[in-house]
């Protein structure tokens, strides 16, 4: 008994160690002992999202070394968070499907919703979908869309209740058809869908046109065999021979589309790791790199939410093709944004003038509710200058599709912002103007009229901060029908 008591009572008389919740790790990051910083540094760490309040709450310590060190654990935890599926549960029992969509909308934290919802084509409509686990979203919503014979569209703006409206997906009846499945592969927080496969070929004679392209070859190529812009056969070089230009493309189309609570961009080329036909023939274009350009990238205008990216991918026609793409596998590499879930709030009545601190950005407002500025424009107008630690800039060498540009809006107001009236509802608005960059961003709001009248006037400013992370969508599909 004795030894036993001593144990116990031994770490408080000889300074032993600490308990170890979030909120004396978080102290100990200010400690004299770098090792005993570093030690609690990596404890943050381990618990991840247990670790969130603790860290949040220690942005405002008096101690520069506590802020500068949990802001450091918060973006690596939050990053690490960002890039993992919604896992919701599935442990339904032949229930009303409006219930099933409106639960699993809740568990996920995400804007799902039944359209016509109280139509009466849904009356009796009854689910059971079970699982031991939680499932990742996209799994969940393929095995409700199959045991509902749904569809499904994304990008749409879904309103629940006096909030605001976000970007979601919406659930309709479909129309069940015969035909090949398209294929889908569900990979973490996406779903890389396969758009299609297109293939021409082309034989050229003509000389005038042939010669112009010569010009930029000391020998004439007669003929040659170019696939996806790239000559890979060269002639015999006669000068007299016609000079046959034959063109082969073979590309293919996917869809990246990511979780409602996620804002997607891209962020590097797609990647071919396999490409092979049926008969054993390898699809990858010769000398090509494990990476190919990309093709066409999503466009990202003022929306509450960017989830979806189109693009395309290069590929070689075999002499003897099989009959179906056996194998394709790659990735995307992807930059992921999604809002912190502690906004600053700001009452518009007394904030002319003043500056608001949310995390590492601040917010200035120049003007609240005053008329707008523009002749002729109707309703109230609101100048505020946000900054931030920083928007991320990638490089996509050869990319003529505006990438940065892309990039940038990934951090657009009407992300960032939602405005409220004094009942709490959302305030419909829209980006008159906007100068600066992405770190200092100047911006001009416009208050759009609501049910006719033009003088609304919001009572709420929230500012949410955006958390990011750096991510793949990989992709894997088998037995395409080869074009």
């Amino acid at each position: 008994m004795f030894p036993i008591l001593l144990m116990s009572i031994m770490p408080a008389l000889f300074g032993g160690t600490p308990d170890a919740s979030p909120s004396n790790l978080v102290a100990q990051l200010g400690s004299a002992r770098y090792a005993e910083r570093e030690s609690a540094a990596k404890k943050l760490l381990e618990l991840g999202p247990d670790a969130l309040n603790a860290l949040r709450d220690a942005r405002e310590s008096k101690d520069a070394e506590v802020r500068t060190r949990a802001n450091a654990l918060l973006d690596k935890i939050e990053s690490s968070l960002v890039i993992r599926p919604t896992m919701v549960r599935l442990d339904f029992d032949d229930q009303p499907i409006q219930e099933v969509v409106k639960t699993l909308a809740d568990r996920g934290g995400l804007p799902l919703q039944l359209a016509n919802e109280y139509h009466p084509m849904w009356k009796g409509v009854k689910l059971t979908l079970k699982d031991d686990r939680p499932v990742p979203f996209w799994d969940a919503l393929d095995r409700l869309r199959k045991a509902g014979e749904l569809s499904f569209n994304t990008n749409i703006s879904i309103q629940n209740g006096l909030g605001p409206a976000r970007t979601g997906v919406q659930l309709f009846k479909a129309n069940v058809q015969g035909g090949f499945p398209q294929p889908i592969c569900n990979s973490g927080p996406f779903r890389v869908s396969f758009g299609g496969a297109d293939h021409n070929r082309s034989i050229n004679f003509d000389n005038q046109q042939n010669q112009a392209q010569n010009q930029l070859m000391p020998q004439a190529m007669m003929p040659r065999r170019v696939i996806g812009g790239r000559v890979v056969e060269q002639g015999n070089g006669d000068p007299n021979s016609h000079r046959a230009l034959v063109t082969d493309n073979f590309s293919f189309r996917i869809q990246v589309l990511a979780e409602p609570r996620l804002i997607v961009a891209q962020n590097g080329q797609l990647k071919l790791i396999e490409a092979t036909d049926n008969a054993g023939h390898s699809l990858i274009p010769p000398g090509a790199s494990n990476g190919n350009v990309v093709r066409h990238a999503a466009y990202y205008g003022y929306n509450p939410g960017n989830t979806t990216l189109q693009l395309a991918g290069q590929l070689t026609y075999p002499e003897h093709p099989g009959n179906t793409i056996k194998t394709l596998r790659g990735s995307v590499p992807v930059t992921v944004s999604s809002r912190k879930l502690d906004p600053v709030v700001i009452t518009l009545k007394d904030a002319e003038g003043k500056t608001f601190r949310a995390g590492e950005s601040t917010v200035i407002i120049h003007k609240a509710n005053k008329p707008n500025p523009n002749p002729g424009q109707q309703g109230l107008f609101i100048d505020l200058t946000l900054r931030t630690a920083g928007a991320p800039r990638q490089n996509m060498g050869n990319n003529n599709f505006g990438f940065q540009q892309q990039q940038q809006q990934t951090v657009n107001p009407q992300t960032q912002i939602e405005l409220l009236d004094a009942q709490g509802k959302a305030v419909n608005w829209y980006v008159q103007s906007s100068s600066g960059p992405p770190s200092d961003w100047r911006v001009g709001i416009c208050i759009m009229p609501q049910g006719g009248n033009n003088n609304v006037q919001p009572a709420e400013l929230r500012f949410f901060e955006l958390v990011r992370g750096e991510t793949e969508a990989a992709f894997e599909f088998h037995d395409i029908p080869l074009p």
